[in-house]
C-alpha cells in the first residue's frame, strides 16, 4: 500500500495556529482534512500535531506523548480534537484465516495503545469543554471532506480480434 506524506501550504495562513511553514500530513486523509479546514468558512482556527497530550500507555505503563492530529475551532466556538484513523484500527483486531499470530499481536498492541491515547485525549478535551472525535474514512466521506471512493468495476472481457467480413 502506498503511503502519502508531505507538507501542506495553507491558503489562509491566518487560520492556522502554529508553524505555518511546517504543516505535515501523514496520509491523504489528513491532507483532505487540512484542505477542508483551510477552505471552510465555518472554521476560525485549526492546527495539526501542534497539541501534545501526555498519556500512560497500558502496554508498558510508561508515559508517552500523543500528538493530536487536529484541533479545530468552529465559528460557534466549539473546539474539537480530531484523530484521523482507518476504521479497522478503531475496533478490536479479528482473528482471520491466514493471519499470523505476530500480526494479530501487533494489531492488538496498536489497538491498546490507541485506546490509551484516546482515553487521555477524551479526558483532556472534557476538562477544557472541548470535544474529542475519531474521524475514519466513513466520517470523512459522510462529511464531504473526502471524495466518495470510486466503485471498482469488473474488468471488461477481452473481445476476440476484429475480423473483416468476406464479400
Amino acid at each position: 500500500m502506498k503511503t502519502y506524506k508531505g507538507r501542506y501550504k495553507p491558503k489562509n495562513p491566518s487560520k492556522y495556529v502554529g508553524d505555518v511553514n511546517n504543516v505535515v500530513y501523514r496520509s491523504m486523509w489528513e491532507r483532505h482534512v487540512m484542505k477542508w479546514c483551510d477552505d471552510s468558512s465555518d472554521i476560525v482556527q485549526w492546527m495539526s500535531e501542534e497539541l501534545i497530550i501526555p498519556y500512560i500507555c497500558e502496554t508498558d505503563n510508561k508515559p508517552h506523548r500523543y500528538y493530536m492530529d487536529f484541533v479545530i475551532q468552529y465559528k460557534s466556538g466549539r473546539v474539537v480534537l480530531v484523530e484521523v484513523k482507518p476504521h479497522k484500527e478503531t475496533k478490536l483486531p479479528e482473528r482471520k484465516q491466514g493471519k499470523s499470530r505476530r500480526t494479530l499481536l501487533n494489531e492488538g498492541m496498536t489497538y491498546i495503545k490507541n485506546q490509551s491515547k484516546w482515553k487521555a485525549a477524551s479526558e483532556y478535551a472534557k476538562d477544557r469543554g472541548y470535544h474529542f472525535e475519531i474521524w475514519t474514512e466513513k466520517e470523512l466521506t459522510a462529511m464531504g471532506i473526502m471524495p466518495k471512493p470510486l466503485r471498482t468495476k469488473k474488468p471488461i472481457k477481452k473481445l476476440p480480434p476484429f475480423r473483416k467480413k468476406k464479400k
